[in-house]
């Protein structure tokens, strides 16, 4: 405090004092303390039994300096730090200024609110002035960066797929917390049709299959990759057929189908019905009569024509009957 004395030997008078003080401190004058803005009328006795009168114009200067908590920063973008707490109004004949320090301001550094883009710590600076009497404050905060990158999704759909048609992805699992977007890759480029955020569909126009990925994205990077290994097939050709197509009576025969087609199985048409192999390949034994054998190719994407062969049973000689003597004379003919 500041302390003002009065000679109190003199004759009766009238004093005028005109100060200026920060915010917390506070001037006396003989036995009174005054620490607020105002305008302040003091007696003050005389040891001579005059009273003289002392008329006090006192200015407190306030310089606060507060600044809210800001938001956590997130990668590639900015956070608006919030000095408008703070004291905002300059006394009469005063100057108010503002000013801010840190690591990477972007918006004004002389305003109540700063706009930054990196973390670490920032402080606002309040002065108060008149008169020549200055009055500071100053606080710090610390911005924080949130640099996590997504976790890697999955998604579930066929591996296994047709040239021609189109198959639906869906991710099942995410961090939604972190994740603000996702990339699709085809392994040829195939075309594909965004559903919504989470699905889409596939248009595989092609064999030759691959590894279809996603990847989750937000401003600090992109996960790893989440991938399925996709198999393209085709629906079969028409089958070949090799077989003997002539054989004895009660013989055997085996029929060959010479193109034989990945995962595909065999339907095989016969005189006693239809049997599913799935090997290219059919014997029917003891074959009682000519007949025609049939197959067609069966996988995921489809059925062939059937193929037919002719398979002609031949009856087997009869036994000779001989004729003739039941004895017979040495070199006789």
């Amino acid at each position: 405090c500041e302390l003002i004395g009065i000679d109190t030997n003199t004759t009766p008078a009238i004093g005028m004092i005109d100060t200026v003080l920060c915010d917390g401190n506070c001037i006396i004058i003989q036995n009174d303390t005054l620490c607020s803005d105002g305008n302040y009328t003091i007696n003050i006795p005389s040891n001579q039994g005059c009273d003289s009168l002392v008329f006090v114009d006192l200015t407190v200067l306030e310089s606060e300096s507060v600044i809210a908590m800001p938001n956590i920063l997130s990668c590639g973008q900015t956070v608006i730090l919030d000095g408008t707490n703070s004291t905002n109004i300059a006394d009469q004949g005063a100057t108010l200024t503002f000013e801010w320090t840190g690591v990477s301001i972007i918006g004004p550094t002389n305003d109540t609110v700063a706009e930054v883009d990196e973390p670490g710590d920032y402080c606002l600076k309040v002065t108060h002035e008149k008169d020549g009497v200055i009055c500071e404050s100053q606080t710090c905060v610390t911005v924080i960066e949130d640099n996590i990158i997504p976790s890697t999704p999955e998604f579930i759909g066929s591996m296994l797929v047709c040239e021609g048609n189109s198959e639906t992805y869906t991710i099942t699992n995410y961090d939604s917390l972190n994740t603000t977007s996702f990339t699709w890759t085809t392994p040829n480029g195939e075309t594909f049709t965004q559903v919504n955020p989470l699905e889409i569909v596939v248009f595989w126009d092609n064999q030759l299959g691959g590894d279809l990925c996603v990847i989750a994205n937000n401003a600090c990077g992109s996960s790893a990759p989440y991938c399925l290994n996709i198999e393209t097939g085709v629906a079969p050709t028409d089958p070949i057929l090799n077989a003997l197509t002539e054989i004895c009576e009660g013989g055997n025969v085996q029929i060959d189908v010479t193109n034989p087609q990945p995962n595909a199985t065999y339907n095989w048409t016969t005189s006693t019905g239809i049997i599913q192999t799935p090997d290219p390949t059919l014997i029917l034994a003891d074959l009682p009569s000519s007949e025609t054998i049939c197959v067609e190719m069966v996988n995921n994407c489809g059925a062939s024509n059937q193929t037919c062969i002719d398979i002609s049973v031949n009856p087997l000689p009869l036994i000779p009957d001989i004729i003739g003597g039941e004895t017979a004379c040495l070199n006789f003919v």
